[in-house]
């Protein structure tokens, strides 16, 4: 992702190997951490055309009369965890 951001900004050099550490170091506010793959998975999730789609499909779903209730709605999201 640094190097994404450098690229937009037209630098093209390489990272070092311990360009983390220095950064962490030059901003003490921050932190590293590591996250476990369920948080990974909802981070992803975030993305905006998935969640267009989602909200499309779930109000064409609702336009139909198919989920009228609500524990057919949160049965139908836990699945889609699994």
């Amino acid at each position: 992702m640094a190097y994404e951001l450098l690229q937009k900004r037209g630098v093209y050099k390489e990272l070092g190997k311990q360009w983390v550490a220095r950064f962490l170091a030059r901003h003490p506010e921050l932190k590293s951490k590591y996250v476990n793959p369920i948080e990974k998975e909802r981070i992803l999730a975030t993305d905006p055309a998935i969640l267009q789609h989602y909200f499309e499909l779930y109000k064409s779903t609702k336009e139909h009369g198919i989920w009228t209730r609500k524990e057919l709605l949160w049965e139908s999201l836990e699945r889609q965890k699994l």
